[in-house]
């Protein structure tokens, strides 16, 4: 069994991962970022090389992919619009930083708590 080295994650007495603090992070519930489905059949276009995808037809790859994305927090879209993508952007290091901001708090009331 695999041991996941980060501080969210804790094995219990039954071998079971538990994440504890998963709701810091907004797992589904944020965009991480945006591609287009384009950049989407580009990926499947080159996965499809491999030859475990040998006599996969192309759409069920892209298919795959789509749900992938989706479950790292990145958004598909039909075209990006560069104005609106950078205006995504500019926001989303901004919430990064909070985030950040957050999880440094965090460890160190963790610390305190620790130390004392």
């Amino acid at each position: 069994m695999q041991i996941l080295p980060h501080e969210w994650a804790k094995i219990n007495q039954s071998d079971t991962i538990i994440f504890t603090d998963l709701e810091m992070f907004n797992t589904g519930r944020e965009c991480a970022g945006k591609v287009t489905l384009r950049h989407i059949y580009e990926i499947a276009r080159i996965k499809s090389q491999d030859p475990c995808f040998d006599y996969i037809p192309m759409e069920r790859i892209c298919k795959g992919i789509i749900g992938a994305a989706h479950t790292c927090g990145i958004d598909v879209v039909r075209d990006l619009d560069p104005v609106e993508y950078g205006a995504f952007l500019e926001e989303r290091c901004r919430i990064v930083e909070e985030q950040e901001t957050e999880l440094q708090e965090a460890k160190a009331a963790k610390l305190l708590r620790v130390a004392v």
